[in-house]
């Protein structure tokens, strides 16, 4: 089928009052053949006669419709197994993003295999933290001195999947780990039939499994596969599906210390201590409350009412409150961020209002993913004190310790003052999501520790003495 005719037929489909969530074209005897996949209770007859009516100028297009159970699908046992259920094919629609994408993760997985051969023992998603695990077999690499070829193994992995990466376009962001055994409390699915196999038990008992369809949800931002696969009932020809603005209520802890500089006193010692508490309002929306406390009699609270899509970005409002040494400085403003691959566009304007000065001010910071577990940031922002700053985050990602990060930044400001801090955060509630989805999915930035906007020379002098 020629892709005007595809699109017509996509067109077609998008129409239909009853869900479809999935159409191949596939050549078959006696002509092309399109599929209709559905989970429509009301059955084929009363679809196939929708379908008719708003075919138009294609009526003489063969069809065939198909109904699922979606609790059958969710029983899959790997994406090969859920997408081998609808057979072969070109996919014509596909709105959610389901299938394409299981396909193009069983494809992967054949890439490896075709690259490594048995030296794959097997492959898996790791969706909370957005990872392509590759298990090796231990005993083909049993010799003391084998190093190099494990060096070697683990670069064909990282080639294959570069190479898979560049061959499909669109193709959507996975950190790879490679190992020789499945890491303990993590739920996994298996990508390919090779990685479900009985033989396979011993490694198999040490999963949790969530089972397909909790996997494919938390990947592709969905509740379930029956909620994706229902979902053309109401989002009719919208490419895509909204993932939750809070992927599941969160604490974060964060902690540092370092020096304030300017205003007559030199490398002078500071630290404080912060809290953030985030929660789902709704499936699209979120709320999160800030909290600190620290030296130079520091308090703050500030809180986010924000919309997120965290494949495409945030947009909200944000208000805090600060003072020290008795300088105060209070913020209203709206922020919004912009998420495209490895970087984060962040950016607010609002007013402000405090000791040091009162007007409007304004804000943009990039942030770099080098790796899903290490951001680079650079920033600054306009107003009755304006400043310059960059700050690094990276997470260990320790089995022990999946929460931790560690930080450092730095800021110089339009009134002569500057200031280091580094320390550590840790969240609660994340599973371990890596830093790029836990900035992303659970929690928007800290709105405190603003000391620029209210260290002017006397609040630094007090905080002295």
């Amino acid at each position: 089928m020629e892709r005007q005719g595809q699109r017509e037929i996509a067109a077609a489909i998008a129409k239909l009052k009853s869900p479809v969530f999935l159409a191949k074209w596939s050549e078959a005897r006696g002509g092309g053949l399109l599929v209709l996949h559905t989970t429509d209770r009301a059955g084929a007859a009363t679809l196939s006669g929708q379908f008719q009516s708003v075919l138009g100028s294609n009526r003489d297009v063969r069809y065939r419709v198909t109904v699922h159970r979606p609790a059958r699908l969710g029983r899959s046992k790997s994406l090969q197994a859920l997408v081998a259920t609808f057979g072969a094919g070109e996919i014509i629609h596909d709105p959610t993003g389901v299938i394409r994408r299981a396909e193009a993760l069983t494809a992967c997985a054949a890439d490896l295999r075709a690259a490594l051969g048995d030296c794959v023992d097997g492959v898996y998603v790791d969706s909370n933290r957005r990872a392509l695990l590759v298990i090796l077999d231990r005993k083909h690499f049993a010799a003391a001195g084998d190093v190099a070829e494990r060096v070697a193994a683990m670069d064909v992995v990282g080639n294959t999947v570069k190479a898979w990466r560049a061959s499909r376009a669109g193709s959507f962001d996975l950190s790879v780990r490679i190992g020789f055994e499945l890491p303990d409390g993590i739920a996994l699915a298996a990508v390919d039939r090779g990685s479900e196999r009985a033989t396979r038990r011993s490694l198999m008992q040490r999963l949790r499994k969530p089972g397909i369809a909790a996997t494919l949800a938390s990947l592709l931002g969905l509740g379930t596969v029956a909620q994706a696969v229902a979902a053309d009932a109401t989002l009719g020809s919208t490419p895509g599906v909204l993932a939750p603005a809070v992927a599941a209520p969160n604490i974060g802890l964060i902690a540092g210390g370092g020096f304030l500089n300017g205003g007559g006193i030199s490398n002078q010692g500071w630290g404080a201590v912060g809290v953030k508490a985030t929660v789902p309002l709704g499936e699209h929306f979120g709320g999160q409350i800030d909290a600190a406390v620290g030296g130079d009699s520091y308090t703050g609270v500030g809180g986010h009412l924000f919309w997120r899509d965290p494949s495409v970005g945030l947009l909200g409002v944000v208000a805090s409150t600060e003072s020290m040494s008795g300088s105060t400085l209070s913020r209203f403003a709206v922020e919004g961020e912009v998420y495209k691959n490895d970087f984060t566009l962040r950016g607010e304007v609002g007013g402000e209002t405090g000791t040091i000065g009162s007007g409007a001010f304004g804000g943009v910071d990039v942030t770099f993913y080098a790796k899903p577990t290490l951001a680079l940031a650079l920033g600054g922002e306009l107003g009755p004190v304006s400043v310059g700053r960059a700050s690094v985050e990276w997470q260990p990602a320790l089995q022990s310790i999946p929460g931790l990060s560690l930080f450092a930044d730095g800021q110089v400001s339009s009134n002569g003052n500057s200031r280091v801090l580094a320390g550590l955060k840790y969240y609660f509630g994340t599973s371990g999501a890596s830093l790029k989805d836990r900035d992303r999915k659970y929690d928007p930035d800290f709105s405190l520790f603003n000391t620029q906007g209210l260290a002017s020379t006397q609040g630094y002098i007090q905080g002295t003495n």
